[in-house]
């Protein structure tokens, strides 16, 4: 009855976590033989997501779980959730010893390491996404960070600029400003002297026709 519901457990962690499903046959498990574990970790983790997959490689345990055998493959398999067993919230489970786990027996123990290895391998993917997104969250920070500082670079450029060309800007306004009050100065003084001229032609008019 407890090997049943270990795989029960089993299959319903895979589920959505593997491509395809795979389903578990407590039957199969019962004498607790190793080969057939090994076999139902390797089918495990060959039914992961690429991601993961490329996760494992990184850790150094996908290959030597997919080709080593008997104690090499178990001491890669439990050394890999003793590493990470403290990150996950479980039940209360103990890694068993190899020659504890070479024995046909302890079969629902060993099915429970197994979910334990499967609820790490979900751990260590989400883990690894959230540290996808917040690098891809500060890679786009430093980013508009960079830009930003660019605008601002431009802008004090264009201030200092502004500054360097402001006393000649003022100096040529200043010169325009003079200019416009001679050409004003002349003009009055050419009004003035046209008002003369009218003043001595009306006289001569009116001496005339005297």
């Amino acid at each position: 009855m407890e090997i049943s519901a270990e795989c029960r457990a089993l299959e319903a962690k895979l589920r959505g976590f593997v491509e395809p499903n795979i389903y578990i046959n407590p039957d199969v498990y019962t004498d607790a033989e190793p080969k057939q574990l090994i076999i139902l970790v390797q089918k495990i983790i060959n039914s992961v997501s690429l991601n993961l997959h490329q996760i494992l490689i990184d850790e150094a345990i996908f290959t030597p779980l997919n080709h080593f055998k008997d104690d090499q493959w178990y001491n890669i398999f439990a050394n890999f959730i003793q590493k990470h067993q403290k990150q996950i919230k479980s039940v209360y489970f103990s890694i068993l010893p190899y020659e504890q786990w070479k024995r046909k027996s302890f079969s629902a123990m060993k099915i429970r390491m197994i979910g334990v290895f499967v609820d790490i391998l979900k751990l260590v993917s989400k883990n690894h996404f959230r540290t996808k997104v917040e690098e891809n969250q500060l890679d786009a920070a430093e980013r508009f960070s960079s830009h930003q500082k660019q605008e601002n670079n431009t802008l004090d450029m264009l201030c200092q600029q502004k500054i360097q060309i402001g006393p000649e800007f003022i100096m040529i306004q200043n010169k325009m400003l003079e200019a416009i009050q001679r050409l004003d100065a002349k003009v009055d003084d050419l009004w003035s002297r046209v008002g003369n001229i009218e003043g001595i032609v009306k006289n001569i008019y009116v001496e005339l026709i005297k």
